[in-house]
């Protein structure tokens, strides 16, 4: 597995504004669009099918939500979350300890 790389990403002046939050969430160097159907992240290293240790997060009118387990031990930003949380562009999350981190971005065309 490469080794990871952190890439400081500035907004282009004025263009973040015009958006309602952050479009994509960026895992393994991939970035997924977010939806209202969402995107699910969650670890896959313990082998186990079942939702524990995922969450999703997805847009909801002009918010974009983290949802998960109340089990789940997920963070936003390094601090851990209970409950259904919003997000903003530049989110770091990880669904779980063993989990990838993602980074929640702002597409602009």
């Amino acid at each position: 597995r490469p080794a990871a790389v952190t890439v400081a990403v500035t907004p282009p002046s004025g263009g973040a504004a015009k958006t309602e939050g952050p479009t994509h969430v960026v895992v393994g160097g991939v970035a997924y669009r977010i939806s209202a159907d969402g995107v699910e992240l969650g670890s896959t290293n313990s082998g186990q099918e079942d939702a524990a240790g995922r969450v999703r997060i997805r847009r909801h009118g002009h918010q974009v939500i983290l949802e998960g387990p109340l089990s789940s031990p997920m963070t936003v930003n390094d601090v851990a979350v209970e409950s259904a949380t919003v997000l903003t562009t530049g989110d770091r999350v990880r669904p779980a300890p063993d989990a990838d981190e993602a980074l929640l971005v702002t597409m602009v065309e």
